[in-house]
This record gives structure tokens, sequence and C-alpha cells, in this order.
């Protein structure tokens, strides 16, 4: 009971199976989990759309922070590649303890054109642009990035412009030669564990503790 909750947001195919081997780890080390199902993916219904992603995000963060007793610690935010940049939305709009952008871009739009040079997406994506990079400055808990150097889909030059975005509450650890998918065979998991633990006191085991 003193330990928080982590809110887990799995990559664009939105399959939580892929998350299971992370949110055990999780579970082994005391924190709570509980992990999002995307409009449209894992048999779920519905279109995966911004709006709506967030919208769910930010049910599911109430209807926790709901059942937990005044004074529980804030949950944690975590997410993973298009994940990373849902639990930046929910970290910019509700009170969370810790946000942690695992393979994060700084907005959709920008890797999008990486990959298709020649197509500006970003004027052409007007709704779906997942923009991290305005959202950290609004977080107000601390920030971890985790990135591997040899990601061929998310460069690690993003993280960098999201550590660049919330430099006095963000540390980035960078992965030497980890990619997009494999960061916890890196000790990513591990990491964001021991990161989790050194919060500095402000609420129950050190973490913050969101208003009632």
């Amino acid at each position: 009971p003193d330990r928080p909750t982590v809110i887990h947001f799995t990559g664009n195919r939105g399959d939580l199976r892929a998350s299971a081997p992370l949110l055990a780890e999780f579970a082994a080390a005391g924190l709570g989990v509980a992990a999002l199902v995307y409009r449209g993916a894992g048999g779920a219904p519905g279109r995966p759309r911004q709006r709506d992603i967030v919208a769910d995000a930010l049910a599911l963060h109430d209807a926790l922070r709901a059942r937990q007793p005044p004074g529980a610690p804030a949950p944690v935010a975590h997410g993973v590649s298009l994940g990373a940049a849902v639990a930046a939305q929910l970290a910019a709009r509700r009170p969370v303890g810790a946000l942690i952008l695992v393979a994060p871009f700084a907005r959709l739009c920008e890797v999008a054109e990486l990959q298709y040079p020649w197509a500006p997406a970003c004027l052409i994506l007007p709704d779906e642009r997942w923009n991290s990079l305005a959202a950290l400055p609004r977080v107000a808990a601390p920030i971890l990035l985790q990135h591997g150097d040899a990601d061929r889909v998310i460069p690690l030059a993003q993280a960098r412009r999201l550590l660049a975005a919330a430099p006095d509450r963000a540390r980035l650890i960078v992965y030497p030669g980890g990619g997009h998918d494999d960061l916890l065979r890196h000790g990513a998991g591990r990491d964001a564990v021991a990161w989790l633990a050194a919060r500095p006191a402000g609420g129950a085991a050190g973490f913050p503790s969101a208003p009632a």
C-alpha cells in the first residue's frame, strides 16, 4: 500500500502481451500495475484516435485514484514508444508521482517525416500529432527518459529533444547497442525501478502524493 501504481501504455501495436515481462518486473518490485488497451487494439472496439486514447488514459488514472486511500502515492505514468506520448499527455493533465518515457519521440509527425522524407507529415497530420515536446513543460513530476543509441525507428536525438524541454526535471539513460524493442534486455525495467526507489521524499515511501 505504500508503493505507487505504474500506469503503463504500450507501443502502437497495442498488444499488452509484449509488455508482460516488464509489468511482471514492476510487480516483483512491489509496485502496483495498471495498463490500458487502446481502442481498436487487442480486441477492444473503436478507433485508435488520439483524443479518445487520451480520454481513456485520463479515465484510467481517475478510476485508480478513486480506489486509493487518502495519502496514497500518486501513480507513475509509464509508456513505450507511442505509449510514451500517451503517458506524457496524461502527466501533463493529471498529477503523477513520476513520468517514465521509453524510446519516446518528440512529435509523431517528425518520426513520420524521418521515415517518409518526401511527405510533409507535420502539415498533413493536424489531429494525430502526439506532441510530447509541448506536453513536457506542463509536467511537474520528475521525468526519466530511456533510449537506445541503435534505435532505427525513433532516433536517440528525439529523446534528447525531450530532455532539453524539461532539463530541470528530466534524466536520460542511454543504452549502448539498444534498439527500439529490446531495452528490457538492456536493463530498462531494472533501471526504472531503481530510479523510482531513489525519488526524493515527498509522499509515502518517498513518492510524491497527488492532491486529493
